[in-house]
């Protein structure tokens, strides 16, 4: 079987043995970026060898890797490989409708079933997450250095929940050596598992990833929460081999297999056995298996349109090198239908972009951007996104007034139901949290517009308080309102505490006592409410708040770069109090 994709990803560790058994040609982010230069219907005719034509194509990581263009126009069924469907579903479905199979975990499938793509193109489970062999290995006889230990990022655009769940384990009793870090990968992220007695673990999306593999691959007692474990109790026996923890049992857990060290070993040893059943091996011969039998069921390929939307993908993971041909293929597209909003605001993402790259026609680039929004304003004045777009552009072009005029236009608009956001139109400015936040309503399978509405209006309101430069009453106002149709949104919380510090202080605490409870390992939530406790003449309580704060960060061990980031953002406030 001759196979043409981006590489493995997840299995790159027997990428050897998939050419072993096939003729694979993998093509790096440098070989993609050549098919963008001229992208035809027959790109990859340049990137394979003389006679070669592919039999399947794979493309991994779509929510997240570039793809090249018109993968519709490939002379062979193609398959996405989805690994982080939940991260950023759009950029998967603008070109879902030119493969013939995509792929994902299990609840992946069942949200994708949920937002409809099966209505485009079939759906099938091969889970991608898996360990490394090579690095994942136990070292039974290494001194445990921890009793508790999560390595991982703290994003809290996506990673709150967790967040919340390592703020907890911030506050086990004393005696227990707990570790929390990020940023350690290879051999290094091998080690300190290795040195953990017992492995955290928390599932974003109710089923297992790929720290429920490498832990148990690492020797570690690996903890799994319970919103997992029904898929979880598919790849292991609970209870023998990973410990399922809830809200009522964590910090008893913990307490009893720090104290029954035989149980604890034991079931490190069975997660470490069982886990060997589910290695990329195996996970190749599953995808191979899918790569096989995966028929061609596309129509005929509507190249404008489709190269439309490759376009959209293209920009819609924003790679390192946004590609300035993803014009090429909205010309058609704009010629077809000149009043397509999608496409519109798509081009005016392009020029957003270049603008902000140093591009040589960065200042015309502005322009061309601001009549593209203009032109999907004048086929629809209530598109919500394009309009936001719009503000967002123009404020930032230097003309605050003006951008704020138009947010809160579209403010008054949104509220009225004069504007709607449409799932398919991609903001220029497209932040990890409004990506994030946009899939939960199309992955439900609920009609997103109200829910992508709403979002709408909380940036609108957004932006405009940050543009309202010297009324802080009318910005706190502004905020409040953001906050209350944010859902409690955190960090909205927090900026509203922030203005409310030269207004309100006493209101300030509330609001940022509020922001320490739902973001117990944020920093900066740490500062804001020292701040506000010394603006409400409380300095006692400022005092005993950092002090608190320095204790967890001397029981939680985390990367000695933060751990100095840490005392150097709280000893001032402690000085001050």
């Amino acid at each position: 079987m001759r196979i043409l994709g981006n590489g493995l990803e997840w299995l790159d560790c027997v990428a050897g043995l998939a050419a072993e058994r096939h003729d694979v040609v993998a093509l790096d982010r440098a070989a993609i970026r050549r098919a963008w230069a001229y992208p035809r219907e027959d790109w990859w005719r340049a990137v394979v060898p003389d006679g070669w034509a592919p039999d399947v194509a794979l493309f991994c990581s779509p929510e997240y890797h570039p793809v090249p263009p018109l993968i519709g126009a490939l002379p062979c069924p193609v398959v996405l490989w989805v690994g982080d469907w939940y991260a950023n579903w759009q950029a998967v479905s603008w070109i879902a409708d030119q493969a013939d199979l995509v792929l994902a975990d299990a609840t992946g499938v069942a949200a994708l079933r949920r937002a409809r793509v099966t209505d485009v193109v079939d759906v099938a489970e091969c889970c991608p997450w898996t360990f490394d062999p090579r690095v994942h290995r136990p070292d039974w006889d290494a001194p445990a250095e921890r009793d508790v230990g999560f390595l991982g990022n703290f994003n809290e655009a996506i990673q709150h929940e967790r967040n919340r769940w390592l703020g907890r384990l911030t506050r086990l009793r004393p005696g227990i050596r707990v570790e929390l870090g990020s940023g350690r990968f290879g051999a290094d992220y091998v080690r300190f598992v290795q040195g953990s007695k017992i492995a955290f673990n928390f599932s974003l999306t109710g089923d297992v990833n790929m720290r429920a593999f490498e832990a148990p691959a690492c020797g570690a007692m690996t903890l799994i929460d319970a919103g997992a474990a029904p898929e979880a109790a598919r790849w292991f026996a609970l209870g023998r081999e990973v410990v399922v923890y809830d809200d009522g049992n964590i910090e008893a857990l913990v307490e009893h297999y720090l104290h029954h060290d035989d149980e604890r070993r034991a079931i490190a040893r069975a997660g470490w056995e069982r886990v060997q059943q589910h290695g990329p091996v195996q996970r190749l011969d599953q995808l191979l298996g899918h790569l096989e039998s995966v028929a061609r069921r596309r129509r005929p390929l509507d190249v404008a349109r489709a190269g439309g939307r490759c376009a959209a993908h293209a920009l819609s993971v924003r790679d390192d090198e946004v590609p300035e041909s993803c014009e090429l293929l909205l010309d058609p597209a704009d010629r077809i239908d000149p009043s397509d909003g999608a496409v519109q605001v798509a081009r005016a993402a392009l020029y957003a972009a270049l603008a902000g790259s140093g591009h040589p026609q960065a200042a015309e680039a502005v322009g061309w951007a601001d009549e593209h929004l203009l032109r999907a304003i004048a086929a629809d004045p209530g598109d919500a996104v394009a309009r936001l777009s719009r503000a967002q552009l123009v404020s930032a072009a230097g003309q605050p007034e003006a951008g704020r005029a138009m947010a809160l236009a579209l403010a008054d608009d949104l509220r009225a139901g004069r504007a709607t956001a449409q799932p398919d139109r991609l903001p220029i400015v497209d932040t990890l949290a409004w990506r994030t936040r946009r899939q939960v309503p199309i992955l439900s399978g609920a009609d997103p517009r109200p829910d992508l509405s709403r979002l709408t209006l909380v940036a609108a309101l957004r932006l405009a308080a940050t543009l309202t430069a010297d009324d802080l009453e009318t910005r706190a106002a502004l905020l409040a309102e953001a906050l209350d149709r944010s859902g409690e949104d955190p960090v909205v919380r927090m900026e509203l505490a922030i203005c409310l510090l030269g207004l309100r202080p006493a209101e300030a605490v509330l609001h940022s006592a509020e922001v320490v409870e739902r973001l117990p390992i944020n920093v900066v939530g740490w500062q804001l409410h020292a701040r506000a406790l010394v603006s409400a003449g409380r300095p006692g309580e400022a005092r005993a708040f950092v002090a608190d704060r320095l204790e967890v960060t001397g029981r939680v061990r985390v990367d000695e770069g933060l751990l100095e980031g840490l005392h150097a953002i709280i000893a001032p406030l402690a000085a001050t109090a």
